[in-house]
Parts: structure tokens; sequence; C-alpha cells
């Protein structure tokens, strides 16, 4: 694919691949509509829009995981149909999952070599040529490991530093982020960019999406701008500042985005006083009141998600105590905690939030399933009495309700809550 040189570096600049003039449509739905890009050599192209804007569904064209409705698939002017993700691989198209799609039971390197495994004669795999490969490319991406290890002995933060490695492993020249920092502390953003800045300089034409401004802005030289599955616009980045590129992802000014708004607070609902849990967060106090938002800050590891977890009954504390409404209460199980009107959304919605393959009403009604089948028994129209309202205030854009979650454009369905 491409021109290099002498070096192996190719000339910045020339277009390698995009899309042109592709559309998708799930039934009904149109997830995209007419989005044409190019992806150049040496450059970084990030991908902009809200949660069901397309961005997605870009990547997953690209990726050869579906085929378009209308329009093409290009690589080096050339139309091409890419059959499967293997097919996109194999024509130097390699992707970095937001949700890595590795094997906790094998190792590191197997994961890293996954799909395209190092061999010797008669087909033999040469186990010490891939374990130096992975041992060169957690040097690459600053990850100290083993590469015997199993992946399952990784953080998941460290995982995705895995998943760029096997990314790295393929030698693309099409280089597609899909939202890679979003486990990531910033000492690994910054080892990242470090990785990108080296693909730029091997002439790597590379997608970025995500939806950190201050990354985007850091890394990229263009951006194009995804809204309702059509482009809206799109400039190098100097050209596009900040605000108008937010502008023309949510189709508003600026300004509107955070008006200003008087709220009363009111009393007390939830006082955290001294919580503890071994070594993943000590002595943690305060208070929330109802109206209120309270946020948390902090990199990944500081305990922000293992505050939560405790909050919901998932996990134990071992010191402290947690007043409700004035009264101590200790939530040894999750049902507990939804009983008395906490709910949780979790970080991870593919693998603790969601059942892919269930239906969207399936996976809306899970939290209240007992409300559901009074007699033991699913019934339809208590399913539908119980979420359709609120599935409706959330806008999840839909074929219908039996449409399977892995297909719903809108991330909001997520937002599972304990219904009185």
């Amino acid at each position: 694919m491409g021109q290099p040189s002498d070096e192996g570096v190719m000339e910045r600049g020339v277009v390698l691949g995009g899309l042109h003039d592709v559309t998708k449509s799930f039934g009904a739905i149109v997830a995209i509509q007419g989005v044409s890009f190019e992806l150049r050599s040496g450059e970084v192209l990030a991908l902009l829009g809200e949660n069901g804007a397309g961005k997605s569904t870009c990547v997953k064209v690209l990726a050869g995981v579906y085929s378009p409705t209308a329009g093409h698939v290009y690589l080096e002017g050339q139309p091409v149909h890419l059959h499967s993700p293997l097919d996109a691989q194999h024509r130097g198209i390699a992707v970095m999952h937001q949700h890595p799609g590795l094997f906790g039971d094998l190792s590191i390197a197997e994961n890293v070599f996954m799909g395209h495994p190092k061999k010797r004669f008669l087909g033999i795999l040469d186990h010490n040529q891939m374990l130096e490969g992975t041992h060169r490319l957690l040097e690459i991406v600053g990850l100290q490991a083993d590469p015997r290890a199993p992946l399952y002995t990784l953080r998941t933060s460290e995982q995705q530093l895995v998943e760029i490695a096997k990314a790295l492993a393929v030698k693309a020249r099409i280089m597609i982020m899909d939202e890679p920092t979003a486990a990531l502390s910033r000492h690994e953003v910054d080892q990242l960019f470090l990785v990108v800045d080296d693909l730029r300089k091997r002439g790597v034409a590379m997608m970025f999406v995500g939806h950190r401004m201050e990354e985007i802005y850091e890394v990229s030289d263009r951006v194009v701008v995804l809204r309702d599955g059509k482009v809206i616009g799109g400039a190098p980045i100097d050209e596009m500042p900040r605000d108008r590129a937010i502008q023309l992802m949510v189709g508003r000014p600026l300004a509107d985005l955070y008006p200003k708004r008087a709220n009363t607070l009111g009393e007390v609902v939830i006082a955290v006083d001294g919580l503890s849990r071994g070594t993943m967060f000590e002595n943690v106090s305060f208070t929330l009141r109802s109206g209120e938002i309270l946020g948390f800050g902090g990199l990944v590891g500081s305990g922000r998600t293992e505050i939560a977890r405790v909050l919901f009954g998932i996990d134990q504390p071992t010191a402290g105590k947690i007043l409700l409404n004035g009264k101590p209460v200790s939530f040894a199980t999750s049902k507990i905690a939804m009983n008395a009107g906490i709910a949780y959304v979790s970080e991870d919605r593919m693998g603790q939030s969601l059942v892919m393959d269930f239906s969207i009403l399936a996976n809306a009604v899970l939290a209240v399933i007992d409300q559901a089948a009074p007699f033991g028994f699913v019934e339809r129209a208590r399913e539908f009495a119980l979420v359709q309202p609120h599935l409706t205030r959330l806008r999840v854009r839909r074929s219908g309700y039996d449409q399977p979650a892995v297909r719903t454009r809108r991330k909001a369905i997520e937002h599972r809550t304990r219904l009185a």
C-alpha cells in the first residue's frame, strides 16, 4: 500500500484510503449517510461527533465489520470490498479498539500476534520470535510486563496498551484508533501519543476517535465532524477552533451548552464518613444533597470506580460508614442497594452493564425484571410499561425494541435505573 521511500518512510500527505459517499443502514435506521473523508499518510484525522453521530459505524466500515449499504471504502484510489476484519488487516488496516478484543486466558504474546502468528518451517508456530516481537512492542507502548504472562493478570488500562501493541504488530499503513485513551492514565496517554508521533514520521495514516477535546487537539492534524450520521464540516485542526467544532457537533452555539441554572439544594441524602476498602481507597468522606451532582475526578487506579462499587453493594468496605437519609446502612448486595433507591451505571457497559446480544427491551428491563414477572413469567406488556417512557425520554434510536443492543447507536440505553 503506497510508495514508501528507501528508508521505509512514506511521503506525508498521500491519500492512502477513506470513505466515499458511504451510507450504512440497519433496516429503517440510517446510521451514516453520504459520508466521505480521506486518510493521508503521516497525518491524524480526528473524527468528532456526539454519541450516536455515526463515528463507530465509520470505524466498523473501515475495519471490515460492516459492508456499506451504498458508496465504498477505497484504498490508494481504488474501491475495495472488505469481506471481514481479517481481510481489512491483510490490506494494511489495523484498529485500536475502545474495548480490547483480547483473550484473558492466553498469554500477552499470543494476544499480540492473534490472527497473524509467526511461523517456522511447515507452519509450526515460532513462539520465541513472537515473544521477542512482543517484548519490543511492549517497550514501545511503555508496558512493563512478561510477554508470557496471561492477559487476565493485567489491569484494564494495561490491557488497552496490549491492544495498541497488537495493532502495531500488524505494521499497518492505516491505523484506526477508536477511543484508545478511554481507560488510560495521563502518563499512558502521553506514551501513546509518542507512538503516534513515531507512526506519523513513518507515513502511517491514522484516524482518531475520541471525546476528550484536549487530546484531540493535541494529537490531530485534521478534523471531520459528524452529526446525525452526516458530515457537517471538516478542516485542518488549526482552522477549526474548539468552540466551532463543538457547535458543529451539537448544532447550537457553545454558550447554550452549559447555561446557568438556579438550583436550590435539598437535604443531605447520603453521607460517607471515613470509608475505606483495603489499599484501593482510604478515609473517604463526602455528602450528597438532593438536587446536587457530585463529581469524582482522578487518574486510572485512583479509586473512583471502587468507591462507586462499594456504594452499590458490589464490594464491601473495610472501614467507615454510610448514612442514607441520616440512617446508617450497609449494602451486602446490589439488590439491597437498589431497593434503597441507588442505581449504578458501570464504566464498562459491554462487560458489566449490557448483554449485547439481548434486545433493547430485555436490557432495559433487566434491573426490574421481577416487576415484569409477578408470577414467574415475564409479561411483555409489563416490560413496556416499566421502561418505554424512559427509553423515549433518552431518545434511543432504534428500528424496534427487539433490536439487539449491539446494534443500538445511542449509548443512552445503558442508563438503566431503579424504576419505582
